[in-house]
């Protein structure tokens, strides 16, 4: 090709690049879309709240992919505005209670028929889809108990209203004046107007809401916070090089297991041109855990120091992490409330590694984030020498990507002021839910009383018997429910087989270099990379694929399979 036409080519590659999406796009996904979810999804909202920011007495599960601190602040500000309008709209209804009861008895006995209808209706379709054949005797026998139980609930809605209706006109008789006086006592005309002002509240509240989602749309328009006790602890924590767990899941926050192997290699001197299995074993090691994990760091960081960046694995981070069980975790509250920085983890973290049957446990983490956050890989390496032998195990944990209804955000046409627009009329729509959910009201006192109650921090005294490990993960409930794409799931698999393929030579490198036989770590590598052992618990376990994910499955080609979803 002359060099004209490579001149073409080049100004045709620098013009294309004008419509290949920003970096930015993808910028902080996973946190921005979290943060939308506590304005979705009123339960993930409660279970920021109340299961992570209110519960002092246990420790922030690790934040892999996103901050917390953004989320929490957007949960108490979607708290604030659900709060405002349960009030309002409660104050609305009272005020009409005390001047004019017909007038709120009619409206809220009509917010009752339009909830009713709204769930009525729809079962004329499913009817017409048993009638086409469509949903089974069963289906049908179902749909007609639901009907009845809501045409029922509807007659009496109506009944109450009309009731109210003719008692106000029956107070009324004799009558001398004019048919619309009469009307004003029927009490609809104010029925009328309640129904008018709480419909202005409640889509007040709902274009408020919409307008934060829009800010949620770019990456600064994230809220991080300004002070305060808790969330200067849970900035500390969520990062923190030490977590604490509780029994039921050592890695809290690091999502659904994908792989998992360990197996222990005996350290016997190499012999040149030896090939026999009876070499004399190391009375003591020829290395500390310590150098073989430095090792494996030094190893690792080249694949993110590449110079060329399409052989660079862009996104991973390499970082010690020690796991420590609830129960056992008073030894070190000293370290847990140091700054991730403080010479003296650093020298905790040493010396877990160098006795490695305490109470914490040592991890070499690999961690490659992408998609913006939504989905994490983490790889979790443990390695010591107990018992003259070298005991390696691989972890791989993923994060999936957060619920669909979160990603709204990102979507054409989702923000903006037409968004809003959309959001009046939709909030509009659902008064008569807004009426129905007036007793959440009740629980507005309790969330206060206990968020007051967070600003010290418990597990920062030593109390006998009390578990103060992580039970819940905000990250991990964002993903109930999600369904990763068909390149998401495989950039899972990338990102493990490439860390695994690096410990594997990396180790062997090492093992070479201290005189170390590895003909059986040779082996038993050999057979983890091509015929996928993989040794859990109860054993070992062949399979072709793996699966993760909520109900995930795993096979293919008539082989053993296996379901590591968690």
């Amino acid at each position: 090709m002359s060099s004209g036409a490579d001149g073409a080519v080049a100004d045709d590659a620098i013009a294309d690049e004008a419509w290949m999406p920003s970096a930015a796009s993808w910028d902080r996904a996973a946190t921005r879309r979290m943060c939308a979810g506590v304005y979705l999804d009123p339960a993930f909202r409660d279970l920021v709240l109340r299961k992570v920011y209110c519960d002092r007495n246990r420790r922030i599960a690790p934040s892999y992919g996103f901050s917390l601190i953004p989320v929490m602040v957007h949960a108490w500000r979607a708290w604030r505005l659900e709060v405002a309008q349960h009030m309002l709209v409660l104050a609305i209804f009272v005020v009409a209670a005390l001047s004019a009861w017909r007038a709120a008895a009619i409206a809220a006995s009509l917010l009752a028929a339009w909830y009713v209808g709204c769930r009525l209706f729809p079962l004329f379709g499913d009817f017409a889809a048993y009638y086409r054949g469509k949903k089974s005797h069963q289906e049908y026998e179902r749909l007609r108990s639901r009907q009845t139980l809501l045409g029922y609930s509807m007659l009496l809605s109506l009944a109450a209203c009309a009731a109210v209706v003719i008692a106000g006109l029956h107070t009324s008789l004799p009558w001398r004046g004019s048919p619309g006086q009469l009307v004003d006592r029927s009490g609809l005309p104010g029925a009328l107007v309640v129904l008018v002002i709480a419909a202005g509240v409640v889509a007040a509240i709902g274009a408020l809401r919409q307008v934060r989602l829009n800010h949620l749309h770019a990456a600064d328009g994230l809220s991080e916070w300004r002070g305060g006790a808790r969330l200067a602890s849970v900035s500390r924590q969520q990062g923190h090089p030490f977590s604490v767990y509780s029994s039921s899941k050592p890695f809290v926050g690091s999502g659904s297991r994908v792989i998992t192997w360990a197996f222990a290699q005996r350290l016997v001197r190499r012999i040149e041109g030896d090939i026999s299995t009876n070499n004399p074993e190391y009375e003591t090691p020829p290395f500390r855990t310590q150098d073989l994990i430095d090792h494996l760091k030094e190893r690792l960081d080249s694949l993110v120091t590449d110079e060329n960046p399409e052989t660079r694995l862009a996104g991973l981070v390499i970082s010690d992490h020690v796991l420590i069980e609830g129960t056992h975790a008073h030894p070190y509250l000293q370290v847990l409330h140091r700054n991730a920085r403080d010479p003296r983890v650093y020298k905790a973290i040493a010396r877990t590694i160098a006795y490695s049957g305490d109470a914490a446990r040592h991890y070499l983490a690999c961690q490659v984030e992408s998609w913006g956050g939504e989905i994490v890989t983490t790889v979790f390496v443990h390695l010591s020498l107990q018992g003259r032998t070298l005991y390696l195990e691989f972890s791989t944990y993923a994060l999936l990507p957060t619920k669909p209804e979160y990603h709204v955000i990102d979507e054409v046409g989702e923000t903006g002021p037409a968004a809003v627009m959309r959001a009046t009329w939709k909030s509009i729509g659902g008064l008569p839910e807004a009426l129905l959910s007036l007793w959440r009201l009740t629980l507005a006192p309790g969330d206060l009383l206990t968020a007051l109650r967070v600003r010290k921090d418990p597990t920062a005294t030593a109390r006998r018997g009390v578990n103060i490990g992580a039970t819940v993960s905000a990250r991990e409930a964002a993903t109930a429910g999600s369904n990763e794409n068909y390149f998401q799931y495989r950039d899972i698999f990338q990102h493990s087989k490439i860390i695994e393929r690096r410990i594997f030579s990396s180790v062997a490198e090492f093992l070479e270099d201290r005189d170390v036989d590895t003909s059986e770590f040779l082996q038993r590598a050999n057979t983890i990379l091509n015929q996928g052992v993989i040794i859990k618990a109860g054993g070992a376990v062949t399979v072709t694929d793996s699966a993760i994910g909520n109900q995930a499955t795993a096979g293919g080609g008539g082989a053993p399979s296996s379901n590591m979803g968690e």
